[in-house]
């Protein structure tokens, strides 16, 4: 919120202002990268929001680009801008963060400073956005559909769940997997399929209509 009590936020298309009554006041429309956060301070005239590969400066005012950087190689290995917050230190701070590591940059989204996580053990996280696809939407009872999906950890054993049917499955060194599902005999209807990760508890599911 800035200090005319408008609200900032940002969604796989567009960049959004409103107001306290939750009135659509302006909008910026991207369309790379989804986004990921967004964040403005108080008598700044700049908002800021992080797409994955970097950071989005627009003007309040116009909502209109002023400026961006792409963040993966500034911070070290694995900066994607996800997680994002605006402070003031002698004017606007971008700090940006992710599992991986904190990146701090100045109004013009120069670097400041940057951290970078450090375990015991090598990290293990997933490199990109969870998703699923299937071969087909529909089909027959007892015949058989192709399921893929990724943005799990590498080689972690995956739950899958077709309309209250359950078996198991593993992704790859890429957090990605195939399986070939036996469509349920259940009544015809609309049935959502899951894929859970054991070890992140991260999950997706998709509708499937059986016919």
């Amino acid at each position: 919120m800035d200090e005319n009590e408008n609200l900032y936020v940002v969604d796989d298309y567009y960049a959004k202002k409103f107001n306290l009554e939750g009135n659509l006041l302006d909008s910026f429309k991207h369309l790379d990268y989804e986004g990921f956060d967004m964040g403005a301070r108080s008598f700044s005239q700049y908002v800021y929001f992080s797409n994955g590969v970097g950071v989005v400066k627009l003007n309040k005012e116009t909502m209109s680009v002023n400026d961006w950087t792409w963040t993966g190689g500034i911070a070290g290995p694995r900066g994607w801008a996800m997680g994002l917050d605006v402070v003031n230190l002698n004017g606007d701070k971008v700090v940006v963060f992710n599992n991986a590591n904190i990146l701090v940059l100045d109004v013009n989204l120069n670097k400041v400073a940057s951290f970078q996580a450090q375990d015991e053990e090598d990290e293990v996280y997933a490199t990109e956005n969870l998703f699923l696809n299937m071969d087909k939407n529909r089909a027959a009872i007892n015949s058989q559909v192709s399921l893929n999906g990724g943005g799990f950890l590498p080689n972690e054993d995956l739950k899958i769940d077709f309309a209250g049917i359950k078996q198991n499955a593993k992704s790859d060194q890429r957090g990605r997997f195939t399986q070939i599902l036996n469509v349920p005999d259940k009544p015809i209807g609309v049935y959502d399929i899951k894929v859970e990760g054991v070890t992140s508890k991260m999950s997706y599911s998709m509708t499937f209509k059986i016919e």
